[in-house]
């Protein structure tokens, strides 16, 4: 009988585990830790589970999502008629750089996104290395789309 009551236990253990574990993610910390890091950020809103951010490099802001459920990180930069954007530069994007995703809006603006899963508890805890990588995606992207425009 107390083998059973022991096996029982770690069962429920592990049953209730992985909810716990994986806290809810707050918006407000995700802001508080890129600014501790020197990153300019600031928290727009949230809605349907989702915290929207914006960080800024040199007066450009990029949005951030940020799931509160799991931390799960989506970084996001617009690109307009300025750049030429078409449907082939989007595919030819998506085939050089496989981190990312581009694709063309109904109003003709190219999207690029960078998704991060996080498998930390709550919020990630490598966020300046997340932002400063899409940093460099969004660089090596957009001297990409530079050349190809000239």
């Amino acid at each position: 009988m107390r083998n059973f009551i022991v096996k029982y236990v770690f069962v429920l253990v592990f049953l209730i585990l992985p909810q716990a574990a994986f806290a809810a993610c707050n918006g407000q910390d995700v802001v508080n830790e890129l600014r501790r890091v020197g990153i300019s950020t600031e928290l727009d809103e949230f809605d349907d589970g989702i915290w929207y951010l914006k960080v800024w490099r040199d007066g450009d802001s990029t949005r951030v999502y940020v799931d509160a459920d799991d931390g799960d990180m989506t970084f996001r930069s617009w690109y307009g008629e300025d750049w030429q954007v078409s449907l082939r530069l989007a595919n030819a994007i998506n085939d050089a750089y496989r981190y990312v995703q581009a694709v063309i809006d109904k109003d003709g603006d190219m999207i690029i996104s960078y998704y991060h899963n996080n498998f930390d508890e709550g919020c990630s805890q490598h966020l300046k290395e997340h932002t400063r990588a899409w940093w460099d995606l969004e660089d090596a992207i957009e001297g990409y789309m530079r050349n190809r425009i000239q």
